[in-house]
């Protein structure tokens, strides 16, 4: 009896032991979660900080491109490019050349040893400093492949590298915590995030294959009816590829005026043909892509027209009385035109269409408009003009067709710390 009494304390003992072990583990587990939480949420916050530090670089980044983009547009020559200087530019690359001013307000780069860069302040906080670097391409050979570069013969096929249509630029962006007047990237001052994108810049030529006020296919898809009216002035009234017939002038006040003929055959081969590349110089989908405004219908565009814009239509367009067409640029209907009667359409610019044109007044464009289906003008209640216009096209070329973002090209290389 005393052995049994003896095993069976030795064994109420060794449960005893287990349950007060488990409970020291589950007492050291309980006492372990404050730690592990504030770990995790440190680590969280060092995350969050991090992807922060990141994002921040990439707009830094961003904003590098933005002002070469700039840089770009505000050169007297254009486009710059090294054939306009050989000497001074001696290679493709050479015409990207920012420059350190004595004003520094109005100064290109704070070292144009390295290109185009800048640096600013973020925040005060842990005395956040940004900067942005857009390296220029400093000789011919060796060319370094993140360094801004004329990409026009790659781009344009009939075009050569130096003439300056097509650029690659490459943005690299840094914030920095500044500790001193070091570097940016010398001890104690410590990068925190790095980030570096890319992208394309082409110039839009609008350039006419004839000075007209309407370019169309062919002539017999032409109908100018009452009140209509294509008024070449000095120029022509009506430039077509195709047709030895036409355009239907017919009705009270219907005219295709211009200086020697009203109506003019382009190439005289009856070969040609319109296209975006012949006047633009870019693909449709590229105009598509570099232009200001985007739609898939004529709804999704702003009420009021911009005055100044490129704009790409990708389906018919009606405009009148409830949608007006008061504005100017360059307008390209991906589909049918419709001006209606009695919507006082003015527009100041050059209209492409891929389909039909149908104007009808009160309605003058000044400038010109490009056809590829039937064009028709009619008067209804009013007059329905267009007007070529050389000084309108040249305001156009030079506030609008610049040089512009390819966004199809822009990409972000990489997001290091």
């Amino acid at each position: 009896m005393i052995v049994k009494h003896l095993h069976r304390n030795k064994r109420q003992a060794r449960r005893n032991g287990s349950m007060i072990y488990m409970v020291v583990i589950f007492l050291a587990m309980l006492a372990a979660i404050p730690v592990t939480m504030q770990f995790l949420m440190v680590s969280n916050q060092s995350t969050a900080m991090q992807a922060h530090q990141v994002t921040q670089a990439q707009n830094v980044a961003r904003a590098g491109l933005t002002e070469a983009v700039s840089w770009f547009r505000r050169q007297t020559t254009q486009p710059v490019r090294s054939f306009s200087d050989p000497i001074k530019y001696p290679y493709p690359d050479a015409a990207f050349y920012p420059r350190v001013s004595t004003n520094a307000a109005t100064s290109d780069t704070q070292d144009e040893t390295i290109g185009l860069v800048k640096e600013f302040q973020l925040s005060e906080v842990n005395s956040l400093w940004a900067r942005y670097e857009v390296k220029r391409q400093k000789t011919a050979g060796n060319p370094d492949p993140s360094a801004v570069h004329d990409v026009t013969a790659k781009r344009i096929e009939t075009a050569q590298a130096g003439e300056g249509l097509a650029w690659y630029l490459e943005s690299a962006g840094y914030v920095y915590q500044k500790k001193s007047g070091a570097a940016y990237n010398v001890l104690p001052n410590v990068v925190v995030g790095k980030a570096r994108v890319a992208t394309e810049i082409r110039r839009l030529a609008l350039t006419l294959p004839i000075n007209a006020a309407a370019i169309v296919n062919a002539r017999n898809t032409v109908n100018v009816l009452a009140n209509g009216k294509l008024i070449g002035g000095a120029n022509i009234g009506l430039g077509y590829y195709t047709g030895s017939s036409g355009p239907t002038i017919s009705g009270s006040g219907a005219q295709v005026t211009g200086t020697t003929a009203a109506k003019y055959d382009i190439d005289g081969s009856s070969a040609g043909t319109l296209s975006t590349i012949t006047i633009f110089g870019v693909t449709q989908n590229e105009l598509k892509l570099m232009a200001d405004i985007t739609v898939q219908n004529l709804s999704d565009l702003q009420s009021d027209y911009p005055s100044l814009a490129v704009v790409y239509i990708n389906s018919d367009a009606i405009f009148n009385n409830s949608r007006e067409l008061r504005g100017g640029g360059i307008l390209f209907v991906n589909g049918n035109l419709t001006v209606g009667a009695g919507s006082n359409a003015l527009f100041s610019g050059f209209i492409y269409v891929t389909g039909n044109a149908t104007i009808n007044g009160d309605c003058l464009i000044s400038g010109g408009i490009a056809v590829q289906g039937n064009l028709t003008l009619q008067g209804s209640g009013g007059v329905a003009e267009v007007d070529f216009d050389d000084s309108i096209l040249n305001s156009v070329r030079q506030q609008v067709a610049q040089y512009r973002e390819n966004k199809a090209m822009y990409y972000v290389f990489s997001a290091l710390k």
